[in-house]
C-alpha cells in the first residue's frame, strides 16, 4: 500500500503473539502460525527452509496473513519476498528490503525473545531431536489490502473490493467450536470456528465475504494451542481439503477433510481423512 496503515489495525499487529500465513500452495490453501514482528510498513516472518510455505512462496509471491487479538482481527494480503543471503540469485528482489532488514530482525528477535531462548534451549537439550535445525529464512509481506474486524464485523477496509452482505448488522451465530484460522483461495485468511464433529466452520458472513468465495472451493484450517514458549510447548491440527457454503446458513462452511496433520512438541502425524493415524 502506498500509504501507512491506520492506528487501530497497526496496533493489533503491535498486540498480537502469533501471525498465521496463508499460501496458495499446488494441493490447495495452506495456513500456519509464525512468530512475527510489524516493521517499517512490512510484516516480517522467518519460517524453517524445509516448510512448504518456504517452497511456494519463491514461486508464487502472494500470500495472506492474520493476527488476531481479543474482540479484533486484522487482516492482510500482500506481496511476499524472501531475504536469504545464500541466495545470490534473489539479490535484485532482495535490495529494496535490504535496508530495513536490520531493524526489522531487532524488532523481531525483542519481540520473540522467550520464544526464541526457548527454541535455543529445546534445541541443546535434544528435545527436538538430535538433527540440527534445518535453516530458517527470512520473509517480508508488504500489504496490498487490509481489513479490521471487530467482534465479527468488518468495520474498516483499505483496497479490498466488495460489499457486506445484507442483514449482516444483525447477524448472530451460535457460539462454541474451536478457534480456527481458515486459508481461502488467493491468500486469505479468515477468523472461525471450527466444529470438528460435524465438519463445520462458522465465520461471521461479513468476514466471510472478503474471501468472495464460489459455492465449492479447496480451502484448509488450523486450529493450535499456545502453551508456552517453545515448539516442544506446541499443539495443533491442521485440517486441508474442500470447503461447500450452506446455502441457507450464510457464514456457515461445511468441509470434507482430505488430509489432517497433528502435531504435539516435535511429534506429527499426517493421515487422510477417515484413515487412523499410527
Amino acid at each position: 500500500m502506498t500509504r501507512p496503515l491506520p492506528p487501530e489495525l497497526v496496533s493489533v499487529l503491535e498486540e498480537g503473539r502469533q501471525l498465521y500465513v496463508a499460501v496458495d500452495a499446488r494441493r490447495g490453501p495452506h495456513v500456519t502460525p509464525e512468530l512475527y514482528a510489524w516493521s517499517g510498513g512490512m510484516l516480517w516472518f522467518a519460517a524453517a527452509s524445509t516448510t512448504l510455505k518456504s517452497k511456494v512462496l519463491p514461486r508464487r509471491p502472494l500470500a495472506g496473513a492474520l493476527v488476531d487479538v481479543p474482540g479484533r482481527t486484522a487482516l492482510l494480503t500482500g506481496e511476499v519476498t524472501r531475504l536469504s543471503p545464500w541466495r545470490p540469485l534473489e539479490v535484485a528482489a532482495q535490495l529494496p528490503h535490504l535496508a530495513a532488514a536490520p531493524k526489522a530482525l531487532a524488532r523481531y528477535t525483542t519481540r520473540n525473545a522467550a520464544d526464541l531462548g526457548a527454541f535455543w534451549r529445546d534445541t541443546v537439550t535434544g528435545r527436538l531431536g538430535w538433527r540440527p535445525p534445518p535453516p530458517r529464512e527470512l520473509f517480508c509481506l508488504r500489504p496490498t489490502r487490509v481489513a479490521l474486524a471487530e467482534n465479527g464485523h468488518v468495520v474498516h477496509r483499505w483496497n479490498w473490493d466488495g460489499r457486506p452482505p445484507k442483514g449482516a448488522a444483525d447477524e448472530r451465530l451460535p457460539s462454541g467450536g474451536r478457534r480456527a484460522v481458515a486459508a481461502f483461495p488467493h491468500g486469505v485468511a479468515l477468523p472461525g470456528d471450527w466444529f470438528a464433529d460435524e465438519h463445520v466452520l462458522r465465520v461471521p458472513r461479513e468476514v466471510l465475504a472478503l474471501a468472495d468465495l464460489p459455492r465449492r472451493f479447496a480451502m484448509s484450517l488450523v486450529t493450535d494451542e499456545y502453551r508456552a514458549p517453545g515448539p516442544a510447548a506446541k499443539r495443533g491440527v491442521l485440517v486441508r481439503g474442500e470447503g461447500r457454503l450452506d446455502r441457507d446458513q450464510p457464514g456457515v462452511v461445511h468441509v470434507e477433510p482430505e488430509r489432517v496433520v497433528r502435531w504435539l512438541g516435535t511429534d506429527t502425524s499426517s493421515v487422510a481423512a477417515g484413515a487412523r493415524s499410527r
